[in-house]
């Protein structure tokens, strides 16, 4: 049981530690190439 535990906390550590660090990813990507700006003037443009 205590096995168990260990490895769903494990495994749900690591997803929300790869979540962080893929958004961390994309914000920096879209914020360097201005992405959603440029998507919400296209937006509102139209």
């Amino acid at each position: 049981m205590l096995q168990t535990l260990d490895v769903a906390l494990g495994l749900s550590f690591i997803f929300v530690l790869f979540s962080a660090l893929v958004l961390t990813t994309s914000e920096m990507i879209l914020s360097w190439s201005n992405a959603r700006g440029k998507m919400l003037w296209k937006a509102l443009a139209q």
